[in-house]
This record gives C-alpha cells, sequence and structure tokens, in this order.
C-alpha cells in the first residue's frame, strides 16, 4: 500500500512524512539514506501517482507522489553529489 504524506529530499537522505490519514503504523517517518537507494520508478494505479523506491536491501516503498519527476530528478542529483546511487555510506 502507498503511503500519503510528504516527500523531500535533503543532501543526504530521501524524507517521508507521513499526513494524517495514514494508519497509526504508517505515521513514522521514514529517513532513507541517499546511499541505500537503488532506483526509483513512477507508475498510475487508478488516480493515484506513485512514486516506488528501490533500496539496496531489497526494499520497496510506494509513495502516493504528484511530483514524482521533480523528486526522482532531486535523488538524482543528491546522489551524484555523493559519489553516484547505492555508493557506500560516506565515514
Amino acid at each position: 500500500m502507498a503511503r500519503g504524506g510528504f516527500l523531500y529530499v535533503t543532501r543526504t537522505h530521501l524524507v517521508f512524512d507521513p499526513h494524517s490519514m495514514n494508519d497509526a503504523v504508517e505515521r513514522s517517518r521514514l529517513r532513507i539514506p541517499l546511499w541505500e537507494i537503488r532506483s526509483t520508478r513512477t507508475r498510475q494505479k487508478g488516480l493515484s501517482a506513485i512514486l516506488t523506491v528501490s533500496t539496496v536491501r531489497g526494499v520497496e516503498l510506494d509513495f502516493l507522489c504528484w511530483s514524482r519527476a521533480k523528486v526522482i530528478a532531486a535523488i538524482e542529483q543528491a546522489q551524484q553529489q555523493l559519489g553516484g546511487p547505492g555508493h557506500s555510506q560516506p565515514m
């Protein structure tokens, strides 16, 4: 199930802040280190715009996201500044 809320990219993380419409279990803030993001892809499910984030650990996370192209571009730009997707964690 896709999570609804707010996604933003910092220099080192993809951050998700859920909105109050999520289940109690899904109300936790997520911080995904950019070096753990292997890939991103978009898809449409009915009227929902979904961004899927795949991690180097094999986890896939779905987020409802209307600005998918902007978020993906921000992730890619930040990853390039860190040394590329899936690179080792900085010391």
